[in-house]
């Protein structure tokens, strides 16, 4: 939602989290806003922000780059914003949710994400999930899961 996007921004900006991204410069208000307009175009774009059981926005994750025709999807954008919600599953529990949720949208898809190789953390969580390393770049591994749903 539009009211969510000052908080995301900001977290997107935190340098914890932008040191995690391909591009890693500050995203300006005007940028974001764009963004935001680009977004709403868009049949095959979902992004989720991520909450606590009580309401409290944490992170968001996005599905996009939906092929309807090679049944794949690309997931990414996604983040954990404050620091006392590092570590308590809640990327875990989206990562499932996001991939659920196209699956009931789209029917059988793979799905794969972007993640820079020195981000162990994240690469850990994409394997527990299923997430297999299905190219790789200088600095980034391509992972991708789920490639038997697609028949």
């Amino acid at each position: 939602q539009e009211g969510d996007l000052s908080v995301v921004r900001a977290w997107r900006n935190q340098l914890r989290v932008r040191s995690q991204l391909f591009d890693s410069s500050e995203i300006s208000e005007p940028t974001h806003q764009e963004w935001w307009i680009q977004y709403q175009r868009s049949t095959t774009d979902t992004v989720f922000v991520i909450e606590t059981l009580d309401g409290c926005p944490v992170g968001t994750i996005s599905v996009y780059n939906v092929d309807l025709v090679n049944r794949i999807a690309e997931v990414g954008r996604m983040m954990i914003g404050p620091d006392d919600a590092l570590g308590r599953r809640y990327m875990s529990e989206a990562l499932d949710l996001a991939i659920q949720d196209a699956v009931i949208r789209y029917g059988p898809l793979a799905f794969y994400l972007w993640v820079k190789s020195s981000n162990v953390r994240a690469i850990r969580l994409y394997r527990r999930h299923g997430f297999v390393e299905s190219k790789r770049g200088a600095d980034r591994i391509q992972m991708s899961q789920g490639a038997e749903r697609k028949q």
